[in-house]
């Protein structure tokens, strides 16, 4: 009679293979998988920003700019709380921009104003402006001169991505500035 031996069942070289073959593959999965979600928020945070800045500039043509040269008038803080109110109604944070912020005069000392937020934004060491520039001109094809008015909305945005991509060997920015602007004729 012949003994047989038995059978001894090995480990699989090839699920080991796999197996470390997914783990080397898996932080460059997750890179890719929140790089799309994270860029996909930044352009609908540009979208919610180009949307704001059109309509702040469409209020602010329908306003008279009779009290432009003041320092603060009452027009230009209509205009900020307008925009504010569209931004949080859309779920934008602005970083405590409440409407009512004092503005600094811009360069053209008048006409022009920058509402910064009191604090900077979450994960940021950057601030929430709003820039309105109610003495812009642009030359148009016919080459006059046109008033306008501009509105300018710089939001600091920190990237989710950055906290992954240390995974992955290099650097990568934390946060960067998403901003919008918007021009119409006076």
């Amino acid at each position: 009679m012949r003994l047989r031996k038995s059978h001894i069942k090995r480990p699989n070289s090839a699920a080991g293979s796999q197996l470390l073959e997914f783990a080397l593959a898996l932080p460059f999965l997750l890179v890719m998988v929140v790089g799309i979600i994270d860029f996909g928020q930044a352009y609908n945070l540009k979208q919610k920003l180009n949307d704001a800045a059109r309509e702040g500039a469409r209020f602010a043509v329908q306003l008279s700019c009779a009290d432009c040269t003041q320092i603060a008038p009452a027009t230009t803080q209509t205009l900020e709380n307008s925009i504010v109110s569209y931004l949080a109604t859309a779920g934008v944070d602005v970083c405590g921009l409440t409407g009512t912020t004092a503005p600094t005069v811009g360069p053209q000392a008048y006409a022009s104003w920058t509402f910064t937020s009191p604090q900077a934004c979450a994960g940021t060491s950057a601030n929430f402006t709003i820039e309105i520039d109610r003495g812009n001109t642009f030359v148009n094809s016919g080459g006059a001169i046109v008033p306008s008015t501009q509105i300018i909305l710089n939001s600091p945005y920190a990237w989710t991505f950055n906290r992954i991509v240390g995974l992955l060997p290099g650097t990568f920015q934390g946060a960067s500035t998403i901003s919008s602007s918007a021009v119409m004729q006076n």
